[in-house]
């Protein structure tokens, strides 16, 4: 995790059907996680994704849009592999002191799985040309850590 920031404080431009963030001048591919796994059916949620974990791994990144966020915790990071199939974007799972069950991201998956195409590129340059300009917000500060 490099960073949280509030969607409502930057520039989103929508380019081959995805969508990118601006975050100080960096467009990044915006991304829900029904998206990144390809969940299909799911209702949305009623409360709007407003919160963005920049996720980062070999030098790419992308935003994660979450609805909310819990706070950070110590966690025991179990392998899934073990005892189920193999879930690409998965790493493993924790069990939380509440006796819930947590599933964890694998950052480098879903950095490769969120990165825009080399054919994606024009097109994103392209809604960045005709886009508005940036959001500038005395609010616009970012949240570290989770």
């Amino acid at each position: 995790v490099r960073e949280i920031v509030r969607l409502a404080d930057h520039r989103v431009v929508s380019a081959n059907g995805r969508q990118f963030c601006d975050v100080r001048g960096e467009f990044l591919p915006l991304i829900g996680i029904d998206d990144l796994f390809a969940w299909q059916g799911r209702e949305r949620g009623a409360e709007a994704a407003d919160n963005v974990v920049i996720l980062h791994s070999g030098g790419q990144a992308f935003g994660l849009q979450v609805n909310m966020l819990l706070g950070g915790q110590d966690i025991v990071v179990k392998p899934l592999d073990e005892n189920y199939t193999h879930i690409r974007g998965l790493g493993g799972a924790s069990i939380l002191g509440d006796g819930s069950v947590c599933l964890l991201l694998d950052v480098a998956t879903c950095v490769g799985l969120a990165s825009p195409t080399k054919a994606e590129r024009p097109a994103i340059a392209d809604a960045l040309a005709s886009a508005s300009p940036p959001v500038s917000s005395p609010s616009a500060a970012t949240n570290r850590g989770l």
